[in-house]
């Protein structure tokens, strides 16, 4: 395109042409030279002058009063206003050019009356959408590629230029394309609609106006304009717009073979709703098929009920309104199926090693019992929680030291206690005539005691015993004084 530009530039520049390109922004429009057209927009503004519109199209516009060659109206999404209609039909009419740029869905999809503007030149846009039957290079369908296409030599091109070129036409729609107009482009044999217009063009050889409207504007943006051979188009259709009028081939008016435009219903949900009749019918079938459908045979309504709860009566089953079914799952985990990818086991959590006190549950007994009784001490305030942080004191103190049983009172703990010290002392005298093996304390049956206290009043009175033993002199204590008296 930039080739085909500088020489027209060049060609031109003796005679200082400048020819002026407006871009309209004042419909919110869908394509825009300083978003998705700046490509185009570099290539153009090196040999036009490009400016852009944001007022409205009016005689009263001062841009539109100076000398203009071109008007772009890129995927105009809001609508016209009837000056604006009638100042751009008197703008082609007066030999000024105009470049229309649609999209999918047509006016509908773009929200605006662009057909109102355009069909009084014999062309108006559909509400479809252009899609490759079968896939070739592009994935998505909506990105048409046309390798079968029809174009006409308006552009300045013949058909062996041509004939080898291909596009991709991508959210574009159809046109139908009447007189005065002429096809541009077709859809080819692997789209549909098939071998339907894509490009309209619109030529007064008496004033020399020209209007081009193109289904699909994407085709110029910078997605798509250098993508097959969509940049030559661009070049040949801005050649068109802008050339000479001398310049300007004869259009092909027959040669293109355009198909009709079949609607095609939607068969399935038609299917649901026939009207059937197994009877002849008096009345003659209507041509129009539509009407044998009957879209009303569905509704919601309350009219059985009354009929629905007699039948309850009839049938003797209870009538109630309906409750939840409570589930019953017969296999403890549903069944098994076929895992895409490996699945995730839990790992076991970390040892709780914060949980315990590493120098307390491996230090000494003396270290652990002097603990206990510091604790015991600093907490013993209240007399009746004293004796109960006694009893807990002596069940951690012999747990410490290995005494007694788990399930034994605090009571029998200190009489184990006190029996492994009398067997001590006992295994350190000398003088008794007993042996290691006998107890010191009485021999009492632990199996036999019925409570706790008899437990209690037998080590006090052990324990009287021994004071009054030790308080008491010795044998040779006594002979002694004995002897000093005789003397």
């Amino acid at each position: 395109m930039i080739r085909y530009l500088n020489e027209y530039y060049f060609e031109n520049k003796d005679n200082g042409l400048e020819q002026t390109i407006i871009f309209n922004t004042t419909k919110n429009d869908l394509f825009k030279i300083n978003d998705n057209l700046k490509i185009l927009h570099r290539k153009l503004k090196s040999i036009y002058k490009v400016n852009i519109n944001r007022e409205l199209i009016t005689e009263d516009n001062e841009i539109f009063k100076n000398d203009i060659s071109l008007l772009i109206l890129p995927g105009p999404r809001l609508m016209f206003g009837e000056q604006e209609i009638e100042y751009i039909q008197k703008f082609i009419e007066s030999g000024k050019s105009v470049l229309i740029l649609l999209s999918e869905g047509g006016e509908t999809n773009l929200n605006t009356n662009i057909n109102q503007l355009i069909e009084q030149f014999g062309i108006m846009v559909n509400n479809d959408c252009v899609i490759r039957t079968q896939y070739c290079k592009y994935f998505l369908p909506k990105e048409c590629y046309l390798n079968d296409c029809s174009s006409n030599s308006v552009f300045g091109y013949t058909g062996d230029d041509c004939s080898n070129w291909c596009y991709v036409y991508p959210f574009g729609a159809t046109l139908t394309v009447t007189k005065p107009a002429i096809t541009a482009l077709t859809s080819g044999n692997g789209s549909f609609p098939a071998n339907r217009p894509l490009c309209g063009v619109y030529f007064n050889r008496n004033t020399n106006g020209r209007l081009v409207v193109h289904g699909s504007g994407h085709m110029f943006t910078d997605k798509y304009l250098e993508q097959e051979q969509n940049d030559k188009f661009c070049e040949k259709l801005f050649q068109f717009l802008t050339d000479d009028p001398n310049n300007i081939n004869e259009m092909d008016v027959d040669e293109f073979d355009i198909w009709d435009y079949h609607m095609v219903p939607d068969i399935p949900l038609m299917s649901e709703k026939p009207q059937l009749c197994l009877v002849d019918s008096a009345n003659t079938v209507s041509i129009d098929f539509t009407k044998l459908f009957n879209t009303q045979l569905y509704s919601l309504s309350t009219d059985f009920v009354p009929e629905i709860i007699k039948i309850y009566e009839e049938t003797n089953v209870k009538h109630s309104p309906l409750t939840l079914i409570v589930p019953r799952f017969e296999e403890a985990s549903p069944p098994l199926q076929l895992a895409v990818f490996p699945p995730l086991f839990c790992e076991l959590p970390p040892p709780p090693l914060e949980l315990f006190d590493l120098e307390e549950e491996f230090s000494a007994e003396e270290t652990q019992l002097a603990q206990l009784t510091n604790r015991f001490i600093s907490s013993a305030t209240d007399k009746n929680e004293s004796r109960a942080d006694l009893e807990q004191y002596i069940m951690e103190a012999t747990d410490i030291l290995g005494v007694g049983q788990q399930d034994y009172s605090p009571i029998r703990q200190v009489y184990e206690c006190a029996l492994i010290v009398s067997n001590f002392k006992m295994s350190n005298t000398n003088d008794l005539n007993l042996t290691r093996d006998e107890p010191i304390l009485p021999n009492l049956n632990l199996d036999t005691k019925d409570t706790d206290a008899d437990l209690l009043n037998d080590t006090n009175e052990w324990i009287n015993n021994s004071n009054q033993d030790e308080n008491e002199p010795q044998d040779s204590d006594v002979d002694d004084s004995f002897g000093n008296n005789s003397d």
